[in-house]
């Protein structure tokens, strides 16, 4: 059954005054908390905006995501989206690893780790769909701004909590960039 369509009539677009980042990418709406989620993915750091109070929190995860031997360009954040039934964590993917971030102590816990024989790529963006899987996707590292290997990537499916990756695609290319239009 298709979603009902939103009214937009009354929408209103605002700037927000967010922290500099070095690449900030993965917006998403948490409906439970009415903020918005977002990473700085080589920070790495994951915001939470709250647009009643004007404020965004930062949780800088590097030295968490060290310390549990993520190393180079791994140390990473691609996607953070809330957790259902666990308003105190939130689901991450970190370069190679799903992960936790538990929001009152700022720890980070690995949750699995998803190997696909290429050691350069990393986690880059994700969302859930209705059915609660977490649908995230993998790039190669770039070696240089916009040079990557175009077929190392991925596109998974996870189960939380008992993480199980369902890989659905592979030899992707980044599908952010280098689109054209059919039209």
């Amino acid at each position: 059954m298709p979603l009902p369509k939103p009214d937009v009539s009354q929408a209103k677009i605002e700037v927000l005054s967010l922290p500099k980042m070095n690449l900030g990418e993965g917006p998403h709406w948490n409906d439970q908390t009415q903020c918005l989620l977002y990473v700085d993915i080589y920070g790495p750091s994951v915001f939470i905006y709250n647009p009643k109070t004007d404020t965004n929190t930062e949780y800088n995860i590097r030295s968490e995501l060290e310390r549990l031997g993520a190393k180079g360009n791994r140390v990473s954040v691609g996607a953070v989206v809330p957790i259902c039934d666990e308003p105190d964590k939130l689901l991450l993917a970190t370069g190679n690893h799903i992960a936790t971030l538990d929001l009152k102590t700022g720890g980070v816990a690995f949750v699995s780790e998803f190997e696909d024989g290429k050691a350069e790529t990393r986690f880059n963006d994700g969302k859930c769909d209705p059915h609660g899987r977490f649908w995230a996707g993998t790039m190669s590292i770039e070696v240089y701004p916009d040079v990557h290997d175009k077929e190392a990537g991925n596109l998974v499916s996870v189960t939380y909590p008992c993480v199980a990756f369902h890989s659905t695609v592979s030899t992707v290319d980044l599908q952010s960039h280098n689109w054209k239009s059919t039209r």
